[in-house]
């Protein structure tokens, strides 16, 4: 547990990196270092969905419901597919329009209506008020946890930690995100912190995932395994509950709203984004993050129903268990990133809610109440004001309704209000016919039906009503009960609330601009909003008219009324940037055409200030235009009309040819701008790759200059590249000697036609070996033996061979000196065998000979019933099994038949006394091609025969196997000796040469050196579990005559 005082200091000291991230994120801007301009960024900052509710609540939901928190990130998920259409829509319009928040877009959809942008603002300001008290709610509950109220200053702070949790968030937000006023409402600063917080509450939620499934259990494996055994005790009924699929299609479509339209992801979304092209990036990165931040909520929940932990208190499982397992500091460093959670969420919201409430609440009262124009000059402080005021209420609501719910209650409270925002901004943008009739009446339609289906019931359980009212009805009208509307009773009152919601929200909105007829500028703004992806401007100059206006005095009318909401300075800044903006600098009288583009640039720059609906009245207010400006615009329309010298009908004909025209051209344009952009990027790259390319290659010049190994580069079979190492290694001086020179030019005669059979290979894509030795030649001729390692490479676009060279003379010699002396050893080991044999077939066996007729003629001399005649026979039979295991291992040694019968008789005789002794061990043996060969080279036969006698010996010793094949095959100039076993098998890669020292290991060593002594070659294949193939090769000198074996 930790001092309650020093909690809070760490709060601020975080808080204040935090800052000092944002400075400087926002000092790089000024500088024209955008750090934020960045998908990577961007994909974070959108991760400020995930709150408390994700960091505590969804553990809650996991504990009781199972799987259903998952909804609320599959919705996104699922919601994200349509992005690249929707969202990049979105931007483009507020890009267009200046557009500062949800509040905004709606209202300048529907003809920058105030009545709408104020009760978008009532929706958002009552609906966000349940997800303010969630994030303060989290807070309390986790600082209680971590914290004791040792000495008087932290019990007083114990006791007083809602009002300085509510006292710094007001200023940890106005710190972050309401500095200043920023006409365009982007603030990097604070989208880096957001960011930054993302990544550290997924990290620190990882952690104490980490810390309870592989510390507090023994893994995923020992939590699981516990899980499925308490279940079936019956001690986990929570996990039972059922979760009908009404309310898993609720929160999948509540939550896929909430991605998008709730304020805060709104302004994030829309509002700070810088580029189109991030989106594509965040429709990727996005749902990773959800996936990540979700991969221990279900064990974690799953773990503390195992550890005891109250249900009611799942909320709190993600600290409460890391103190449990004895790790305080890992609990604190996971209260900092749900603090991380909750601060994000309330400071992008608070500063959003507190633009829509200036800007769409209190200037248009300011407009009709003359006493409080001075609030005009102070939009900043009120913006403060709006602020305190705005987490205040979500204060209140917490202390009034949130001790009775759990946080994700509280959460699907603010979706569910959210939600009422979709007719109006979906259908703006793709349906033509929506109006500001029909989204007055839809939007506010819905918010009043979740206002008595949901919020009612809340502050009903708050104490502010009667129950009667839930269980009766008002005035005793059952089928109005607001949780039962209609008596519907079979759902969850989120579900209830969603349902009914929709359906007065979406029919009256469909109703209404069906039934009431939108204004001119209505319908313009439709097309335009629907067609946001492929329009443009309508308007154009025309470049006809007389310059008369005086652009100074107009000029001073726009300072008068930035003056309204800015100070002097500022608005005469702002007043230049609108004029500067048009292309008029320098001018003294403008045409009525250019008044009426600064007209429209002043309303933009203003709206992105104090609103679109503010703006646009402002400046109808101002009288920018005089009588004679306002006849003269008009007569400009008429002028064009007039031009076009058409029958009405025709007109509407040529206009609509003409805006499909500039639609379809604005798109090309558009197109082309892209592919210019695009175009614009992959020259950047190239120079960079190149630049990169140019260092590389001199690097890697440098290296290969400096290396001990000769090495060159080959190009269609010729040198165009060499260092100096592999010039002197073939005694050439100069690189004119070998430069162009083909690769025969190296090699030795004796060697040139495997060594060009092996590059032809190479050229044709064809597997070859990487490393092998040639004879190779110097340049006065004298031979040297070389080992090269090649590979295919790409060189400046083109394929080449690359060759690592190194003289292998001495290492040949050395071994060709070491095959000499093993061929010696090996005929001297037979010669010695084959004496030995021969003194035990000549000596012992003559002698156990003539003891065996010596004492069977001494049993014939003894009467039958003489008992030492028992005893004859008893010597006769151990000198009979002396004499044959004298021949056996004279056989063993040097077989007699070898001489007499040749290699294959002998052969076939061995394998058909192996068989005897293994009679467990299947063994096929065959011979092909001997028909034509009388016989083989004595040193070459008993070589074969050795190895068929160290082969099956390792089979029936270590393989296990129960089938092995022998293949002896004559193929003139070469014998090949093949044996193969269904048996144990080892693995390859941990042999030294071509066999192992495992199982066998000594006797495949020998196999090699006996193959080697007489210039074969052996291959031996091995994989554990399936077997292992030896296959030897050895040359045969030039046959004897024909004839049978």
């Amino acid at each position: 547990m930790f001092n309650s005082l020093a909690v809070i200091a760490i709060f601020c000291m975080y808080m204040g990196m935090l800052f000092a991230l944002a400075l400087w994120a926002e000092r790089e801007s000024l500088a024209g270092r955008s750090k934020v301009n960045n998908p990577y960024i961007y994909s974070l900052s959108l991760a400020v969905y995930c709150t408390t509710w994700t960091y505590y609540g969804s553990v809650g939901v996991a504990a009781t419901g199972g799987m259903l928190f998952m909804t609320v990130y599959l919705g996104p998920t699922l919601g994200i597919i349509f992005w690249w259409t929707l969202l990049r829509k979105l931007v483009r319009l507020k890009a267009s329009h200046h557009i500062t928040s949800i509040a905004d877009f709606i209202s300048v959809r529907y003809e920058k209506s105030e009545t709408l942008a104020a009760i978008a603002t009532l929706v958002a300001l009552l609906g966000n008020m349940p997800y303010i008290a969630l994030q303060l709610k989290a807070i309390y509950s986790t600082f209680a946890i971590i914290t004791s109220d040792e000495g008087m200053a932290s019990a007083w702070v114990g006791t007083n930690v809602g009002p300085l949790i509510v006292l710094l968030m007001v200023v940890f937000t106005i710190i972050f995100g309401v500095r200043r006023l920023d006409p365009t409402e982007r603030h990097e600063g604070m989208v880096m912190a957001v960011a930054a917080e993302s990544l550290i509450k997924l990290v620190l939620f990882l952690a104490a995932g980490v810390s309870v499934v592989y510390f507090l259990f023994d893994g995923f494996g020992d939590l699981f395994g516990r899980l499925a055994r308490a279940v079936d005790s019956g001690r986990l009924p929570a996990l039972t509950q059922d979760n009908s699929a009404v309310k898993w299609t609720t929160y999948l479509l509540l939550s896929m709203n909430a991605i998008l339209f709730l304020p805060r992801q709104f302004h994030i979304a829309v509002v700070e984004n810088k580029s189109e092209k991030h989106i594509r990036q965040a429709m990727w990165l996005l749902p990773l993050y959800m996936l990540l931040i979700n991969i221990f909520v279900y064990p974690i929940a799953m773990a503390g129903l195992l550890m005891g932990h109250p249900v009611n208190q799942a909320d709190l499982y993600v600290l409460s268990l890391p103190l449990q397992n004895g790790d305080p500091w890992l609990a604190l460093l996971v209260f900092i990133g749900g603090f991380s959670a909750a601060t994000s969420m309330v400071l992008i919201s608070s500063m959003t809610m507190a633009t829509m409430i200036t800007n769409d609440l209190l200037l248009p009262l300011v407009g009709r109440v003359r006493r409080l124009r001075f609030l005009e000059r102070h939009l900043l402080e009120c913006r403060w004001v709006a602020v305190l005021l705005y987490i205040l209420l979500g204060y209140w609501f917490e202390r009034r309704v949130g001790e009775s719910l759990m946080l994700v209650h509280i959460g699907m409270i603010a979706f569910a209000c959210m939600l009422q925002f979709a007719p109006a901004i979906l259908g703006g943008i793709f349906w033509p016919g929506g109006n500001k009739a029909g989204a007055i009446l839809g939007l506010s339609a819905g918010f009043l039906v979740w206002c008595y289906t949901s919020l009612v019931p809340n502050l009903v359980r708050g104490g502010w009503f009667t129950p009667e009212l839930m269980q009766e009805g008002p005035w005793g009208v059952s089928w109005l009960r607001p949780e039962h509307l209609l008596g519907v009773s079979a759902i969850d009152p989120v579900s209830h609330t969603v349902l009914f919601s929709m359906i007065c929200n979406l029919g009256l909105y469909v109703l209404g601009s069906l039934y009431f007829k939108p204004s001119q500028e209505g319908q313009s703004h439709a097309e335009e909003f629907v067609g946001a992806l492929s329009s443009g401007a309508m308007f154009e100059r025309t470049g006809r008219r007389e310059a008369y206006i005086d652009l100074a005095a107009k000029r001073e009318r726009v300072e008068k009324l930035l003056g309204r909401f800015f100070d002097r300075a500022k608005a005469a800044y702002m007043a230049q940037r609108c004029i500067q903006a048009v292309g008029l600098t320098g001018k003294g009288r403008i045409t009525i055409t250019e008044l009426a583009e600064v007209y429209n640039e002043v309303e933009k720059y203003l709206a992105g200030s104090v609103g679109s609906a503010a703006a646009h009245k402002a400046l109808g207010k101002a009288g920018l235009f005089s009588g004679r400006e306002s006849q003269e615009l008009g007569e400009v329309y008429a002028e064009i009309l007039a031009n076009l010298r058409a029958r009405p009908q025709d007109l509407i004909r040529r206009i609509d040819f003409y805006q499909e025209r500039e639609q379809l051209i604005s798109a090309h344009a558009s197109e082309l701008e892209e592919k210019v952009l695009q175009l614009q990027d992959q020259i950047l790259m190239r120079l960079q790759a190149e630049a990169r390319l140019r260092e590389s290659e001199e690097r890697y010049r440098t290296a290969i200059e400096s290396s001990n190994d000769g090495v060159a580069f080959i190009k269609d079979g010729r040198f165009f590249f060499f260092n100096k190492k592999f010039a002197e290694m073939f005694g050439y001086s100069r690189r004119a000697e070998i430069i162009d020179k083909p690769v025969s030019a190296i090699v030795h005669p004796d060697e040139k036609l495997p060594v060009m059979e092996l590059s032809l290979a190479r050229q044709e894509g064809r597997d070859v070996p990487r490393r092998y030795d040639f004879k190779g030649v110097r340049k006065d001729g004298t031979p040297l033996w070389v080992g090269v390692s090649a590979t295919t490479t790409t060189f400046r676009g083109e394929a080449v061979v690359l060759a690592y060279v190194r003289d292998v003379t001495a290492r040949r010699q050395a071994e060709e000196d070491i095959r000499n002396l093993s061929r010696r050893l090996i005929a001297g080991i037979e010669e010695e065998r084959k004496r030995l044999a021969a003194d035990l077939h000549d000596e012992f066996g003559q002698a156990l000979t003539a003891l065996h007729f010596g004492v069977q003629a001494l049993e014939d001399t003894l009467s039958e019933d003489d008992p030492r005649r028992d005893r004859c026979r008893q010597l006769v039979e151990v000198i009979e099994g002396l004499a044959d295991n004298i021949r056996k291992i004279s056989s063993d040694l040097r077989p007699d038949m070898l001489d007499h019968l040749g290699l294959v008789s002998t052969m076939e005789w061995y394998v058909g006394d192996f068989r005897k002794r293994w009679p467990t061990l299947e063994v096929d043996f065959q011979a092909v091609g001997f028909a034509i060969k009388k016989r083989l080279d004595p040193r070459l036969e008993i070589v074969l025969y050795r190895l068929l006698q160290e082969g099956l010996n390792n089979v029936a010793k270590h393989a296990q196997a129960k089938q092995v094949s022998v293949k002896l095959t004559y193929s003139h100039p070469r014998v090949i000796f093949i044996i193969q076993d269904d048996g144990l098998g080892f693995k390859q890669e941990t042999a030294p040469g071509l066999a192992g020292l495992g199982r066998g290991g000594v006797g495949l060593i020998g196999m090699r050196e006996r193959v080697a002594s007489v210039g074969g070659f052996i291959e031996i294949r091995s994989l554990p579990g399936k077997g292992t193939l030896i296959r030897a090769e050895l040359p045969v000198e030039q046959p004897d005559a024909p004839g049978e074996e």
